[in-house]
């Protein structure tokens, strides 16, 4: 049996490797052509088309806290049927200190350690399990919903010329997906290739619905956010509010998709740069860019911080069930 085994034991480890050189070389490809356009706009860039107003900064930066804030929203309905009614002080820690494992390579590191805090407050196994998978699977299908009315932004019809019947079937699919049954089927089977034996269990329909809600204004609010930033840094439009909202959906997706890039940097970048260029010229857009990524990492940076605060002023005791 040794003989048999030894020559398969090193697989694994070859395929892990050959799986991490694979999403270095991805991520130092996507930084490199992303990094190139933001680089040769902002050269490019004549610094006298930026018009800096401090009072749109101000309301970017509580636009884009209310939105990363929202979070305890989504948490609250989907650990209520597990733990009961949750406060400020037990939620804070649960939402906030996990973000920074977004900034880990895979993506993973973020939702292993929601699990192990959970299971530290005593939440039973498939629970803390579930919750986090879930959470994260109705913020990557929300996001992606909210992308599809981009399919009607008007540079995309110039090239899908049956841009409204695409919308209806995109957007339908999106509706479908994040039916409690199909969201079910989804992640058990996702936690089955991981390895868990657990099955994904949802709360009532009332809260799914809050949570899926909660996520929808998480999406709004960070998609003001940056409208407000470019406001902050030039001329754009209150029309383009809508294609910044859709932007961040589709940016925050893909972004989380792209097991490769932490925090999906790069990516996220790519997509905005794409669709801002249309809205506040070359250059601009690339400033704009960079900017909502650094107000975004300052803004979960502090909000870790006060998880962390609240964490350490607040007695560990066990998340008690409902009866």
């Amino acid at each position: 049996m040794t003989s048999a085994a030894g020559p398969d034991a090193p697989r694994p480890r070859v395929r892990r490797t050959v799986f991490g050189l694979v999403k270095l070389v991805l991520l130092a490809a996507v930084l490199f052509f992303v990094g190139r356009a933001l680089a040769g706009q902002i050269a490019a860039l004549d610094w006298s088309r930026i018009r800096f107003r401090p009072g749109y900064l101000a309301l970017a930066f509580l636009s884009i806290i209310a939105a990363r804030s929202t979070i305890l929203l989504v948490y609250r309905p989907l650990l209520e049927p597990f733990c009961g009614r949750l406060g400020f002080r037990e939620l804070a820690p649960l939402s906030w200190l996990p973000i920074l494992g977004r900034y880990v390579p895979g993506k993973v590191f973020s939702v292993a350690w929601a699990i192990a805090m959970l299971r530290k407050r005593g939440v039973a196994t498939a629970a803390a399990v579930a919750v986090p998978f879930l959470m994260m699977g109705l913020a990557v299908l929300t996001g992606l919903t909210i992308a599809v009315p981009l399919t009607l932004w008007a540079p995309v019809r110039e090239r899908i010329p049956a841009a409204w019947a695409a919308c209806l079937v995109l957007m339908g699919a999106g509706v479908v997906c994040l039916h409690p049954r199909v969201m079910v089927a989804i992640g058990s089977f996702v936690l089955r290739k991981l390895g868990c034996s657990e099955t994904l269990v949802l709360p009532s329909p009332g809260r799914y619905v809050a949570a899926v809600g909660a996520i929808v204004c998480q999406l709004t609010l960070a998609g003001g956010g940056l409208w407000l930033l470019g406001r902050s840094l030039g001329d754009i439009a209150p029309g383009w509010i809508p294609v910044c909202i859709s932007a961040t959906g589709l940016a925050a997706s893909i972004g989380f998709l792209a097991v490769f890039a932490p925090s999906g940097i790069g990516v996220r970048e790519g997509i905005l740069l794409v669709i801002l260029v249309p809205a506040v010229g070359e250059g601009v857009a690339a400033v704009l860019v960079v900017a909502i990524r650094l107000v975004q990492t300052l803004v979960e940076l502090f909000l870790a911080g006060v998880g962390f605060l609240v964490l350490r002023t607040t007695r560990a005791t066990p998340l008690r069930g409902e009866a």
